[in-house]
């Protein structure tokens, strides 16, 4: 696993119920995140699952996480 410092700019509006969140989601597509883990509810909205999903990043729970590291 590989870390780097990433300045990801302005986030883009992505989750539609609470703007704090978008800074997240920018942060994970443009640091080539795989998964964004989060209990969040605002996370699964469709628009926003499928956003990610069009930028290589899944958004799981904890125990989908488990599940996708265990398959891996």
């Amino acid at each position: 696993m590989m870390s780097r410092r990433i300045f990801p700019g302005p986030a883009p509006r992505v989750v539609p119920d609470d703007p704090d969140d978008d800074p997240v989601v920018h942060t994970a597509v443009t640091g080539h995140a795989d998964v964004l883990c989060t209990l969040n509810r605002h996370f699964y909205v469709s628009s926003v699952v499928e956003y990610c999903r069009q930028r290589g990043v899944v958004i799981a729970n904890d125990v989908e996480l488990l599940r996708l590291l265990r398959a891996s």
